[in-house]
């Protein structure tokens, strides 16, 4: 019995005493009378004190070098997609996001951030190579799009809705777009109303130097190359003389000067012009330059005939003369270089050209023709220009 009472009294003093820290275990303190492991962060060794008196990892996201802290105290990589900078949370670790076509079940894991029954798919907008890989079924001009945009000139646009083509080319027209509309004509082309013709002597460049030196067999194989042709002569003096029918591209009345035909005729010798070799016009040819120096390699004959043709030379850029066109919106179709031009009648044999425009000493009317040389003559001053029929047929 006094054994029993000597326990009693000491429970008594110890719980009247509390537990300070001298009477908690190893490795607790006293915190209002309650033994726990912490009672701030410097009871900790290492970590953090916890609001239920714990020594944790972490307890504030601020208390990871890297990652977030979990409702436990662990730092951990992520505990919501929203935690990770790329992909998604899965098992505490940031996933890399799941390419279209990929098994999901929820937005976040995909990289178009769009989780439609079970799978990854594009949104409209995206990129795609195939309807299958688009919510909404429809992938146009390599994006997921709401609607086939499949018209001449209609393309999908960035948003997934379609747009017209206000300039440039589409899938959907065989030649280029302005302002949402297919035209008949290439780009650089002209309509004939039945044909279409390059807006400048060969080489067809704005700016660059008109070809001379080509026989009517070789200008007529340097346009088939590109899938054109030489110019009839019946249109090209529609499109010289205009809707009007003027003897000039800009009117009735000669203005040397609006068009490159007043320069100083200079003497030419004909014993170095025939020194051109044959052969070296040829379809591959893409400048005057190129052309000229192909030239000058052949030989040393060659090379003084090059030289003598370009001290005669007095073309200007294809399109510098702004006066020298009609409606019709075609240049230098009076005067700079003479154009050989296909005979509509089909001429006779070996004489299937006409010239037409004369060159830069010399102006001749839109109607003009001259029809005496035959298909391997050239010229110093004898250059030419392309047409081809409507692409679509018409």
């Amino acid at each position: 019995m006094d054994v029993f009472r000597h326990w009693l009294w000491a429970l008594f003093f110890l719980v009247a005493a509390g537990c300070d820290d001298g009477g908690c275990p190893s490795g607790q303190v006293d915190v209002a009378g309650s033994c726990v492991e912490c009672g701030d962060d410097g009871d900790c060794g290492v970590g953090h004190c916890s609001d239920l008196y714990r020594c944790v990892e972490c307890t504030a996201d601020g208390h990871c070098p890297e990652g977030v802290c979990a409702d436990d105290g662990r730092c951990v990589a992520c505990v919501e997609d929203s935690d990770c900078l790329y992909g998604w949370c899965s098992g505490e670790q940031c996933q890399g996001y799941l390419g279209i076509g990929s098994p999901c079940d929820r937005d976040a894991m995909c990289v178009t951030d769009n989780c439609h029954d079970g799978t990854c798919l594009g949104s409209a907008g995206d990129g795609c190579e195939a309807g299958t890989q688009c919510e909404s079924g429809i992938c146009t001009d390599g994006l997921c799009c709401l609607d086939p945009c499949d018209g001449p000139c209609e393309r999908c646009s960035v948003g997934g809705v379609c747009e017209a083509v206000a300039s440039g080319h589409d899938d959907g027209c065989a030649t280029y777009c302005v302002e949402g509309n297919c035209q008949k004509c290439p780009e650089g082309m002209a309509d004939t109303g039945t044909s279409c013709m390059d807006l400048y002597e060969a080489p067809g460049v704005a700016g660059g130097l008109p070809f001379v030196m080509f026989t009517f067999n070789e200008a007529d194989a340097w346009c088939v190359a590109r899938g054109k042709r030489l110019c009839l002569d019946t249109e090209w003096t529609a499109m010289c003389e205009g809707p009007d029918q003027t003897a000039y591209v800009y009117g009735d009345t000669r203005v040397p000067g609006v068009c490159n035909d007043d320069e100083t005729w200079l003497s030419y010798n004909q014993t170095l012009l025939s020194q051109w070799p044959y052969g070296v016009a040829t379809p591959e040819v893409e400048t005057l330059e190129e052309l000229i120096q192909l030239v000058t390699d052949t030989s040393t004959a060659a090379a003084e005939s090059a030289a003598h043709v370009m001290d005669l030379y007095q073309a200007e850029p294809s399109g510098s003369n702004e006066g020298c066109t009609n409606v019709n919106a075609i240049f230098d179709l009076t005067g700079n270089v003479e154009e050989w031009t296909r005979r509509a009648d089909g001429g006779t044999t070996d004489f299937h050209g006409n010239l037409k425009g004369r060159y830069w000493a010399d102006t001749r009317t839109c109607q003009n023709n001259i029809t005496t040389h035959g298909d391997g003559f050239r010229f110093y001053e004898i250059g030419f220009r392309c047409c081809m029929d409507h692409p679509d047929g018409e």
